[in-house]
């Protein structure tokens, strides 16, 4: 699981000596794939103001749903198991401006803001949530660090985050980002979270650039003492001014940073080729 610390964005700022800010569009959508399982029908409520692209005209109401694969298509049921809309190859449900009350979908244990589309992909449900970035990145705040951290730390981790989310959309897929750490975990959105959606808003629209190109950034909750450079760990791309390799004591020195120990003994020595994989994750 990642969960940066307001360091880990002061180390990066120091590797980047011509590191700038700047705004990204207000009505920039991220597309996020919610981890709903190999499932043929997901439950969901609705509490607020929305309306199906594929069927307009259907009503729908602030209670449970049922959305399912039926002969090869989608099918929307209410809570009484009528069917509601059937025969779709897609359904999309798109929230509309804030009412009275709450305005969003709950689906497991999370709500969300945004669009919500349903699709079949290799014969299961996809759904993937159409997001403004801005509520989006209370929802990662909430998943990678918490919403105890204090605001500095709030801030710092929402401007990563919103650079790593602007770096990996696209105009193709189906998706942009996963909600888990295979991307950012992200968590929806709730009112509740305070110290996260203060962090977001205070950074609203804020990239981190180099060079006038977004940074390609990554980050950790303990690094082992050292940053390691982005083409030793994972694949060659051109080498930045922030890719260096350096020493951050931090980390390492940290308490509550997990420690793990390799010892190798003086026998290893006598034969002619070894070789040692160590890999620690927080």
């Amino acid at each position: 699981k990642l969960i940066a610390f307001i360091l880990a964005f002061t180390m990066i700022i120091g590797l980047i000596p011509t590191a700038a800010f700047a705004a990204v569009d207000d009505h920039s959508i991220v597309r996020v794939k919610i981890s709903i399982g190999s499932v043929k029908q997901q439950a969901l409520t609705i509490d607020g103001n929305y309306y199906i692209e594929e069927s307009k005209s259907t009503e729908l109401y602030r209670q449970s749903y049922t959305v399912g694969i039926e002969n090869n298509a989608l099918t929307l049921r209410d809570p009484l198991g009528e069917k509601v809309l059937s025969g779709k190859s897609s359904i999309t449900f798109v929230q509309c401006a804030d009412t009275t009350g709450n305005n969003y979908m709950t689906v497991g244990s999370y709500h969300y803001k945004g669009n919500m589309k349903f699709t079949i992909v290799s014969g299961n449900l996809q759904l993937v949530n159409h997001v403004y970035m801005e509520d989006y990145i209370p929802g990662v705040l909430v998943g990678e660090i918490g919403d105890y951290f204090p605001i500095e730390v709030q801030k710092s981790q929402a401007i990563i985050a919103r650079t790593y989310a602007a770096t990996h959309m696209s105009d193709s897929g189906t998706f942009d980002l996963y909600d888990t750490a295979k991307s950012q975990v992200y968590k929806g959105y709730n009112a509740s979270w305070t110290n996260c959606i203060a962090g977001a808003e205070a950074t609203a629209k804020q990239l981190l650039y180099c060079d006038s190109e977004l940074v390609d950034v990554y980050y950790t909750n303990s690094n082992g003492g050292y940053i390691e450079c982005y083409q030793h760990a994972w694949y060659p791309r051109a080498i930045e001014p922030y890719d260096i390799v350096r020493e951050v004591t931090w980390g390492r020195d940290n308490a509550k940073s997990p420690k793990e120990s390799l010892k190798i003994t003086s026998s290893l020595f006598s034969a002619s080729l070894f070789s040692i994989s160590f890999r620690s994750s927080g």
